[in-house]
């Protein structure tokens, strides 16, 4: 009771003649001085004498515990290795990687930086998104004073490191005659594609729309020609919000033909016809659609007719009993090639005929009785050969 005690709190007391102790606590997680103050009334030797009371006596202590902060380098999602920054309250003694554990990446170089801060380097785990997580254990870690330094809560940084991916379709199924609308669906959204980063082969680039995910690009095949449209992408600059750059698609191909079938008309008739003709019709490549029904004669009547693919034949009877022209001409709407598009029309072609038969006239010379030779002539409706006395 004669000690006075500031910052701290009084325990055991013991002693007794000349010596005595007293334990005194500092006070708990503070830091600054113990001071002690004795007062020595009442407090005599043998003969009565009271003791002189002596100065004040101050300890300086430190039980304030370290406390550790976590911070790191990034911004939002990190899509790369991330530094790590811990700052202690108070200089510490022994901290080191090993008192780090790290969840979803791989530990790089750990640096003292000074006795207060520390850093670590962490690489995110590859093809993966998620949280870096990052717990402290302060077993050992201390400050001059012997405080360990409290162990602060898991800290985490979200991350991605996954790069999208781009699957490039389009609307045109088997072989194409015209526009194709190409479609470039990533994994995820993305920034900074646009048609400038897709390269077209054997056909033109029209519009372009789309954003986030998904996008289309309409693509005119090449006119008069046939082959594949080949679309090719570059994904420089092409990311997602943590910044992966999109992995480059392989080249897609798309079927075309352009090239429109051409019709050659044909007949087996050199000359004037005098009877059935056959009609043949040449495409250029193989067709569907076409029949008789395409076909409209002048100056006669269809037959038979048959044919596939590319060849085709007709046979055509001349009008009976007259003489003139057999006239061709061919429709070709829904005569179509493998890639759908319309035969090309042929000009009118034209065969002349005659199924006009020859008449003959007999007259003669004589007026009434002959009594001498008389002269006959044999007067035809048109030119004849063959004709002779015999």
């Amino acid at each position: 009771s004669k000690v006075t005690v500031a910052n701290g709190s009084k325990g055991t007391f013991s002693g007794s003649g000349s010596v005595y102790t007293l334990v005194v606590a500092p006070a708990a997680n503070e830091e600054g001085t113990l001071t002690l103050d004795v007062s020595t009334t009442g407090v005599t030797d043998a003969a009565g004498n009271q003791v002189t009371a002596p100065a004040q006596v101050s300890q300086p202590f430190d039980t304030l515990a370290p406390t550790l902060t976590i911070t790191d380098d990034s911004a939002g999602v990190a899509n790369a290795a991330v530094t790590f920054t811990f700052t202690f309250s108070a200089p510490v003694i022994r901290f080191l990687s090993d008192d780090i554990t790290v969840g979803n990446g791989s530990k790089g170089t750990f640096t003292a930086v000074s006795e207060t801060v520390y850093t670590l380097i962490v690489t995110p785990a590859a093809g993966a998104q998620g949280n870096i997580t990052v717990d402290v254990s302060t077993t050992g870690v201390t400050d001059a004073a012997g405080n360990q330094a409290t162990a602060p809560a898991q800290f985490s940084q979200p991350f991605d490191t996954i790069s999208p991916t781009v699957t490039i379709t389009d609307d045109a199924a088997g072989v194409t005659n015209g526009a194709v609308t190409f479609s470039f669906s990533f994994s995820e959204a993305v920034t900074g594609f646009d048609a400038s980063k897709v390269t077209v082969a054997r056909g033109s680039k029209g519009a372009f729309s789309g954003s986030g995910s998904v996008y289309t690009l309409v693509v005119a095949p090449d006119a008069g020609v046939q082959g594949n449209i080949t679309v090719d992408v570059s994904t420089t600059g092409v990311s997602d919000a943590a910044g992966n750059q999109a992995t480059a698609p392989a080249q897609v191909s798309q079927p075309f033909d352009t090239i429109v079938p051409l019709i050659t008309i044909t007949d087996d008739t050199s000359g004037v016809a005098t009877g059935a003709v056959s009609f043949t019709f040449t495409f250029s490549e193989s067709v569907t659609g076409f029949d008789a029904s395409k076909v409209t004669v002048g100056g006669g009547s269809k037959g038979t007719f048959s044919g596939s693919g590319s060849v085709y034949t007709l046979v055509v009877m001349p009008n009976a009993g007259e003489q003139g022209t057999i006239t061709i001409d061919v429709s070709t709407t829904g005569v179509i090639d493998s890639a759908g598009k319309q035969a090309a029309v042929p000009a009118q072609v034209s065969q002349p005929f005659d199924t006009l038969a020859p008449t003959i006239t007999i007259t003669d010379t004589s007026a009434g009785v002959a009594n001498a030779a008389v002269s006959f002539t044999f007067t035809f409706s048109e030119s004849v050969t063959g004709f002779d006395a015999s």
